[in-house]
Order: structure tokens, then C-alpha cells, then sequence
């Protein structure tokens, strides 16, 4: 998301671009008949990029630039259960471990207020960073009910403990810890959040099968720490295919 450096809002976020790409390579053995278990390695890449725009007003000077952009790997689990009790029902459910990633890259201060430029060696100042980012376990329950050999219903619950998104440091080195700038912290204290989810599947023929959905999303993120940096609400998804 990118907004105006020269909006209300400059001061919180101008640009916020979070990615990830993620590797889940995983076994299955069904252990009879009825009952299946999986357990799998999770492999996650996570990028980050945030600018601001910092007040330099009662130095004499215009808005600063800060900006930052990062990645790193981390690594985690998951593992899961299902059963088939009878021909009509499935129960799953699945474990997602949390996962740690440490994002490096550079930062960069630019047009910095004269006042400033002595102490930061001109009017840009460019260092390394690093900051680590706690990814949250999430817990899953399914249900799939097969009423007929045509149609199939199956709901789920997820629950996602985003609280691991409570507080972070932005670590400088080097900083220029004369003027307080060295460390950075960010402030998240996102909530543990809820998503539930319906479809169904009807099975026209072999070729052909028509499918349908709803999922709800709780947002993790609360009012106290909203910005344009990290927007969010609770989402009402639906789905066809």
C-alpha cells in the first residue's frame, strides 16, 4: 500500500508492502483405515518494506524520509489428524507452529534537517538493520458432511494467536545513538483473532462439479494500534467456483 508523503497520515505510513512465499513439503500415512495423519516441515520467506516521513518542523527543516527493507527465512512445523468415522463424515484437525523470521536489509534517512546533517554526516544517512518478526501458530477443526454421493459440506474453524504480533525493535548498526537513533520500536499489540468458513460441493458428473463459500475473518488488528501502515478489519469472503 503506498499513500501520499504529503497526507495527514504521513507520519505513520507512506508505504507498506509486507510478502511471503512459503514451502510446505509433508508425509501422509494412514495408519488404518479410517484414520490418516500427516506431519510436514514449514519453509517461510518473508519480505518487508515500510517508509514514513518524519517531522522535522521544530528544527527548522522539511519532512525526513525513512525507509526500510528487509527479508529473511524462517523455519517451523505442522502437523495433522484425519478421521473417517463413516462413509458420510470427516474430522480433521491441524497444528501450524509459530515462526521466527529475522529481516535484514538496508534503512535509509534522507532529507535530513540541517540541524541534523553534523551529528548524521549530511543530509542522508544509509545503514544496515534487522528486525524480528513472530509469525503465530494456528489451530484448525474441520468438519465434512457427505449427505449423498453428489453433494458435500464442510465447515471450518481456525483460530490464529496474532497476539505474538505484540511489540518489535527496529535494531540499527550503526545507529547514531547521540541524536536517539539507534533503535526503533514498533508497536503492534494485535489480538488473537477467529476465522470460520463454510462450502459446499455438488457433484453434477464426473467432469462437472459446481462449489460455493463463506469465510469470516476476524481482524487481529485493534483500534488502539490502527494505521495506514498495517490497515485491516473483520472480512465477510465469499467464494464460487
Amino acid at each position: 500500500r503506498k499513500w501520499s508523503e504529503t497526507g495527514l497520515t504521513r507520519f505513520a505510513s507512506t508505504e507498506g508492502t509486507i510478502g511471503t512465499i512459503s514451502a510446505n513439503p509433508t508425509v501422509v500415512w494412514r495408519v488404518i483405515p479410517q484414520v490418516a495423519v500427516a506431519a510436514g516441515l514449514d519453509i517461510l520467506y518473508a519480505s518487508n518494506r515500510m517508509v514514513r516521513m518524519v517531522d522535522q518542523s521544530l528544527l527548522g527543516g522539511g519532512d525526513g524520509r525513512l525507509s526500510f527493507k528487509g527479508d529473511g527465512l524462517g523455519w517451523g512445523y505442522n502437523f495433522g489428524l484425519l478421521i473417517f468415522p463413516g462413509g458420510k463424515v470427516s474430522l480433521g484437525f491441524a497444528y501450524r507452529s509459530d515462526i521466527r523470521v529475522t529481516q535484514k536489509g538496508p534503512l535509509a534517512f534522507e532529507r535530513i534537517a540541517p540541524p541534523l546533517q553534523p551529528s548524521f554526516g549530511g543530509g542522508v544517512f544509509r545503514t544496515d538493520a534487522s528486525l524480528g518478526v513472530h509469525f503465530p501458530e494456528i489451530f484448525s477443526w474441520g468438519v465434512a458432511i457427505r449427505p449423498t454421493t453428489q453433494l458435500t459440506l464442510a465447515a471450518d474453524v481456525e483460530w490464529v494467536r496474532w497476539s505474538s504480533f505484540e511489540r518489535s525493535t527496529l535494531h540499527l548498526s550503526p545507529g547514531v545513538p547521540q541524536v536517539g537513533f539507534s533503535h526503533m520500536p514498533l508497536d503492534f499489540r494485535w489480538e488473537d483473532s477467529w476465522q470460520i468458513k463454510f462450502g459446499g460441493e455438488y457433484k453434477v458428473n464426473e467432469k462437472f462439479s459446481l462449489r460455493a463459500g463463506y469465510a469470516f475473518v476476524e481482524t487481529p488488528v485493534p483500534g488502539l494500534t490502527l494505521n495506514p501502515g498495517n490497515p485491516d478489519s473483520d472480512q465477510h469472503n465469499i467464494s464460487v467456483g
